[in-house]
Order: structure tokens, then sequence, then C-alpha cells
């Protein structure tokens, strides 16, 4: 089946209108929170990629946070088959996992996509939490430093 029939599907199934595609082929949607695409990703029509933003690459601590994350990639532990990128011209971290399309049923189909999502949105809530726990161990730290430089007595 090809991708725009199993778009068709999944839309109709999601309740939603259908959706065309952009001009280089993208299906773009929103689920709740969670925005994500669909394209093609070869030229026989035989795979489709799904990619979802899940964060934005922070100013501080950013090397701790791609540690994070290629730990939740490893052995694919906690993204449930997909991988996590880093697109360096937006800073921002993806989820993107490829899916062959042949002999798919539109039910494989749906589950798949809904998987994908489900994924993406938990580990989007994943690295928001982690940044504020580093900002706030940053924050303590900083605390930490300036009560240690006042109020000493001299003797």
């Amino acid at each position: 089946m090809e991708l725009k029939e199993l778009m068709a599907a999944f839309c109709g199934k999601a309740g939603i209108e259908p959706v065309e595609p952009t001009g280089i082929g993208a299906y773009e949607l929103m689920a709740g929170e969670t925005a994500f695409s669909v394209i093609a990703s070869d030229e026989r029509g035989e795979a489709a990629l799904f990619v979802a933003e899940v964060g934005l690459r922070p100013n501080v601590r950013a090397g701790e946070l791609a540690e994070l994350l290629l730990g939740v990639n490893y052995l694919f532990s906690a993204t449930g088959g997909a991988t996590v990128a880093y697109d360096p011209s937006q800073q921002r971290y993806m989820l993107q996992r490829e899916v062959p399309l042949v002999a798919l049923s539109v039910d494989d189909f749906v589950a798949a996509l809904d998987a994908f999502v489900t994924k993406a949105d938990e580990l989007r809530m994943f690295l928001t939490q982690a940044d504020e726990t580093l900002e706030a161990v940053d924050e303590a730290a900083a605390e930490e430093t300036a009560m240690g430089s006042v109020n000493f007595m001299q003797v």
C-alpha cells in the first residue's frame, strides 16, 4: 500500500481531516503537544520515515543532556525502535524511525505511528524534566558558592 493511502487511513482512524503532503512530500501533523512528520524515505515508496521534535538544545549542560540521550538510544531501550538525533541547523533533538511499508497493513501502520508519537511525547517530557533538573542543580550550586563566600567572621 502506498504512503498516501496509509496516511488517509491514519487520518480516518484518528478522526481528523485528510492531510496533504507538503512540497517536499512530508505529511505534517500534530498530536497533543507533539508535532510530527511522515515522509517517504526512499524513491520507490517502500519505507516511511517518522520524525518528531522532542526538544531544543539547552544553553548549559548540553553535553550531559546529550549523554542522557545516547543512553536512551542504547539498544533502543527507551525509544521503541526509533533513534534520537540532533539537528544542528535548528539546534533541536529529533526522534526518527524508518518503517518498511511493504506488506504493511493499515492497522499495523496506524499502530506503528501511534506508538512512535507516544514515544516522542514521552521523550519530550523526559527531556523537559532532565533540563529542569540540570538547571536546579546549577542554581543550587551557585547559591551554595555564594553562601560560602559571605558571613565569615574573623577570629
